[in-house]
């Protein structure tokens, strides 16, 4: 774009823009949105960058984005808030020096429903010579590998061949006859990449700093099962990762080598002018390394708060990490905007909110900053109940949520008992449970059944305990497995039977056209027969899944994202902060899941004690 366009079009924007831009001689600062529960974050990230970079279609905009929403095109108007506007404000610091804008979030099947939804507003941007584009962080990495290496395909079983390859062993022998073995190094490759470690901003990477003393920490901080081969197990991981560095070797690289490979081995990669980067809270380091490689200017929006995924490798303190790294001064984070007046929840969640966020503020060391209801929003309310009596008040359409796995089982056991419509969701963990009774456990009756994993539990608990400090976050999870076996033998006559109970409560997602049962993080079927619809760019897509009907019981992990008019908590067997959270790190995971469960209300918030 010539710059006697830029100044011929940003005369068309309101005084306000021009303004700005008049005055941004100078690379825009990056920036940092945090933004609460229901404060409409994806939104004001979105329509903030059709109000900065086509203003004046802003008219055009709005319009559209009542049809979106079923409005009357005629009188729909976006009133943006003081804090939307600052961030707008913040976004029209870019006019004049941005050419393409990419907007990245973790799911594939979020970002082409958002392509879905908004790529009218990418053509408005390009008729702006503004190129708009979405795609996952991995989707970005992805291009950056194969443009450096040549005939490569992504394997999602990459780093066990590689395994397999450097022990000179059968992958399918190892698979058999050493799953702990193989699974052990597996998830420890793939929590290094995530972490970097090894890495250093000034060294690059160093196969030499992955020692027994770090693997050490990350098998106690992650609760990675270990078998007896404990010093195989760390002896091998370097040499797993050095054979990762030349995917060529190979011909293949894995899902995290998409961004730990332009990270470690400093990759050219294409720069954007304006990265969006959503869901900032659950960035790893490996993430958060390559989105400053790719992005001229990054603005992260996410919620400290909604930091959850510590057990799965991403950093805890991704917003404040990035708050310094962003930074022209390592030891001075930039300011940050916010967003904390929430469309979602009604006043009486948002009051229970606001004293989990004190609670959360204390624990972090970090100065409280209030949540508010928006005038229009319900006054709602706070009520609390037992498990014998709250049957009687939830409804399909209601959500009832728990900090673990066994409660809910009970609990939807007990109500398809009564002829009630019970969903659980989680399809994946229900698919490793029966993989667990099948394969693991081998119980002919149910009674063998129950005793073998009560043995399993014993053997497993007495082994972590004599590590020193033990794995928190496993020991929960073996006292949860345990406990959803038991509450599925309830009742059951044959092991057959435990395992159908498994897969009707475990539903996932329903396609409308082939019937078939798939993960909930899936938006559309995936089957070939069924992508006869046309999608953005004209290609094929199949029909968006449905969540079957009925009451749907969640662990709060799964129910990030979602939203009910009620919401119930079980706190019976499953209290908030769990007992075994006795670090630091683990008890703010906690309180972070308490402030989770409370803001998927949007009316009313029942106790379950």
């Amino acid at each position: 774009m010539k710059t006697r366009t830029k100044k011929k079009k940003i005369k068309k924007k309101s005084s306000f823009v021009a303004d700005i831009a008049k005055q941004s001689t100078v690379a825009s600062n990056h920036l940092v949105v945090e933004a609460f529960a229901g404060t409409g974050k994806t939104f004001t990230e979105i329509v903030g960058v059709g109000w900065a970079f086509a203003n004046h279609r802003w008219e055009e905009i709005q319009r559209r984005i009542a049809i979106q929403k079923k409005k009357n095109p005629k009188t729909f108007r976006i009133t943006p808030s003081a804090e939307q506007e600052k961030v707008w404000s913040a976004f029209a610091e870019s006019v004049g020096k941005v050419e393409t804008i990419q907007y990245s979030a973790f799911n594939r099947s979020i970002v082409e429903e958002f392509q879905e939804d908004w790529g009218w507003l990418a053509e408005i941007l390009s008729g702006e010579g503004i190129t708009l584009n979405f795609s996952t962080v991995n989707g970005l990495g992805h291009r950056a590998v194969m443009g450096s290496f040549n005939y490569l395909r992504l394997d999602r079983d990459n780093v066990q061949k590689v395994i397999a390859s450097v022990t000179g062993r059968d992958l399918w022998d190892l698979r058999r006859n050493s799953t702990v073995f193989l699974k052990a190094v597996t998830s420890l490759v793939d929590l290094c990449k995530l972490t970097l470690t090894g890495w250093t901003e000034e060294d690059g990477f160093n196969v030499e700093a992955v020692t027994p003393d770090v693997l050490g920490q990350l098998v106690r901080h992650y609760g990675v099962e270990l078998d007896i081969r404990r010093k195989r197990v760390f002896d091998l991981v370097p040499r797993v990762l050095e054979r990762c560095l030349s995917p060529d070797y190979q011909g293949a690289f894995d899902f995290n080598d998409q961004n730990w490979l332009p990270v470690v081995l400093n990759l050219p990669v294409p720069k954007v002018d304006l990265l969006l980067i959503d869901e900032g809270q659950d960035l790893p380091r490996c993430k958060q390394e390559f989105s400053r490689l790719l992005g001229r200017r990054i603005v992260l929006v996410g919620d400290v708060n909604q930091a959850i995924y510590g057990f799965a490798g991403a950093d805890v303190d991704s917003i404040p990490r990035m708050k310094l790294l962003l930074s022209p001064d390592p030891n001075t984070p930039i300011e940050s905007l916010r967003l904390t007046e929430t469309r979602r929840c009604s006043h009486a969640v948002v009051k229970v909110a606001n004293k989990i966020l004190r609670t959360i503020a204390a624990h972090h060391g970090t100065p409280y900053v209030p949540f508010t209801a928006h005038k229009d929003n319900l006054k709602g309310s706070e009520n609390f109940s037992t498990v014998e009596k709250y049957p009687t008040l939830v409804q399909d359409g209601d959500m009832v949520l728990c900090r673990v796995n066994a409660p809910l089982v009970s609990q939807a056991l007990r109500f398809l008992q009564d002829g009630r419509r019970a969903i659980i969701r989680g399809r994946d963990f229900g698919k490793n449970l029966i993989n667990f009774i099948q394969k693991k456990l081998k119980a002919p009756t149910v009674e063998k059944l129950i005793d073998r994993v009560e043995e399993w539990h014993g053997d497993e608990v007495s082994r972590e305990l004599r590590k020193k400090p033990p794995s928190e976050t496993r020991l929960v999870t073996l006292d949860d497995r345990r406990a959803c076996v038991i509450a599925f033998t309830e009742g059951a006559k044959t092991v057959e039977d435990v395992v159908e109970n498994i897969n009707l409560i475990f539903s996932g997602k329903v396609c409308p056209k082939c019937q078939n049962h798939f993960s909930e993080e899936l938006d559309r079927c995936p089957k070939k027969s069924c992508k006869t619809e046309l999608g953005p760019g004209g290609k094929p897509r199949g029909p968006k899944l449905l969540t079957p009907k009925g009451i749907l019981f969640s662990s709060i992990h799964k129910a990030k994202g979602l939203e009910s008019e009620r919401v119930f908590i079980i706190l019976k067997d499953a209290p908030l902060p769990h007992p075994m959270a006795k670090s630091h790190w683990s008890k703010g995971q906690e309180y972070h899941l308490k402030y989770v469960a409370v803001t998927r209300a949007i009316e009313s918030l029942i106790w379950v004690a």
